[in-house]
């Protein structure tokens, strides 16, 4: 593992034993959004360190009832471990919102980049899918019982800094 990664590592390992509040992030640009959250790029005052955080409308999802599918998404994303996913680095809440602190993909979204350079080859595409795969492979290993559920969200497909286009 190298250095960097070892003292992120050293840093998710504070930030989940920390009580985090809002007024602990600088909240930026809105990365994305879904049908009861929204996501930001937001930065750790503290350790000046980017995450991405969702933030879930309490009462939204009592209207819609929704507690069931944030708690379902809650425990998967604790559950999940893998370098091909998004991981979860701590949850929060206040009187009107839930929080999920994951880690960014400073990429962006896969379509997004695929629309921006004009397309993509064959093997690009190939190495995207396969990358895809062994996600849902390693998810479906986890044998958790709410991913019957679960279904891909193309546009759910970000890029680290890592990856090629």
């Amino acid at each position: 593992m190298s250095q960097d990664n070892d003292s992120s590592t050293a840093a998710m390992v504070g930030i989940n034993r920390k009580k985090l509040k809002p007024s602990d992030f600088d909240f930026g640009a809105l990365v994305g959004e879904g049908a009861y959250a929204r996501v930001f790029h937001a930065v750790l005052k503290e350790t000046g360190e980017s995450f991405a955080i969702k933030v879930l409308d309490k009462l939204f999802i009592r209207r819609h009832a929704k507690e069931h599918f944030v708690l379902n998404e809650r425990k998967v994303l604790s559950m999940i471990d893998h370098p091909n996913l998004m991981k979860l680095i701590s949850t929060f809440q206040d009187s009107t919102s839930l929080y999920f602190v994951l880690e960014l993909a400073p990429g962006g979204e896969l379509l997004q980049q695929i629309k921006k350079i004009g397309g993509c080859s064959v093997e690009v595409v190939k190495f995207y899918l396969a990358e895809i795969i062994i996600a849902l492979e390693y998810l479906h290993s986890l044998q958790i019982s709410t991913f019957h559920n679960f279904h891909y969200h193309f546009t759910n497909s970000l890029f680290s800094s890592s990856q090629r286009s």
